[in-house]
């Protein structure tokens, strides 16, 4: 049996068992297109035709008319799924790479200025890790000040130490010389 699936741009020939399912019906346009199941709704006549059901269930008959659309996926998946590249190109995780992977290839497919948008996140990607490295540096500069200013401050600190222990030493000998001008003051009214 032969179905028609007609897309925005063209119409595409598949032929299919009766016993087919609509998975296996999406599967075939996923050869044919490149596009991933998951990122596929079929309607016909107006009904979403589910994965689970077959082309008995829907009573298609030869040379059937199928309407295509691309679901877009959600900005939140696609930024989920770069972060899943990253995390994962040198994993051993295939499975959330290959998801990463098909839910990046469904964006691109649904907007002609996807390249644009992703070059624009690893720009701001990139730009947020200049400013991370410029903020790490200049916290790192602050730390060696906040260092130096630390061992200057310790510095003062004992030179104020010993400056009061010189005073204090200094107000001692005052005392001294006091007592010894007064006992020198004694002996000469003494001998007078």
């Amino acid at each position: 049996m032969e179905l028609t699936i007609n897309t925005s741009t063209c119409d595409i020939k598949l032929k299919v068992e009766l016993g087919s399912t609509v998975k296996s019906i999406k599967e075939s346009l996923y050869s044919e297109t490149g596009i991933h199941p998951r990122y596929q709704c079929l309607t016909y006549f107006g009904e979403t035709l589910l994965d689970e059901y077959g082309v008995l269930h829907y009573k298609m008959e030869n040379k059937a008319s199928i309407e295509f659309k691309i679901i877009v996926p959600k900005f939140d998946d696609v930024l989920e799924a770069v972060g899943s590249l990253k995390t994962h190109v040198d994993s051993s995780a295939n499975d959330t790479l290959v998801d990463a992977m098909i839910t990046l290839k469904a964006f691109v497919d649904c907007h002609s200025c996807c390249a644009s948008v992703i070059i624009d996140m690893l720009k701001s990607k990139e730009l947020a890790d200049e400013k991370n490295a410029k903020i790490k540096s200049f916290c790192e500069k602050l730390l060696v000040t906040n260092s130096v200013l630390e061992a200057k401050e310790k510095s003062y600190k004992e030179k104020t130490e010993t400056l009061f222990a010189k005073v204090e030493s200094f107000s001692e000998m005052e005392k001294k010389i006091a007592e010894l001008e007064d006992k020198i003051s004694a002996i000469c009214v003494k001998k007078e």
